[in-house]
């Protein structure tokens, strides 16, 4: 799977200048050959407060590939825990 093919897709990541140790959901917006164009509420709210504004038009922010540790997209098919199941 490549990124541009999941533009308007959410995924999990782990990006540590939106935050250092916690996971951070994103909506990809665009891709470059140097990163991706992402949405991310959270980091959006800090945003917010940083600036001291009580509302925005939503920022999308440029991440280098090289900024970003990992990232999961959850494929259509359901996953099961056995043990939290009980199995």
């Amino acid at each position: 799977m490549k990124f541009d093919e999941m533009i308007g897709q959410i995924l999990i990541a782990s990006i540590p200048i939106f935050h250092e140790t916690e996971l951070q959901q994103i909506k990809i917006h665009g891709v470059e050959s140097g990163g991706l164009w992402v949405e991310c509420d959270e980091y959006t709210k800090i945003w917010l407060e940083k600036l001291d504004l009580p509302a925005a038009r939503t920022p999308i922010f440029f991440v280098p590939y090289h900024e970003i540790r990992f990232a999961v997209y959850a494929h259509s098919k359901l996953a099961l825990s056995e043990k939290k199941l009980g199995l």
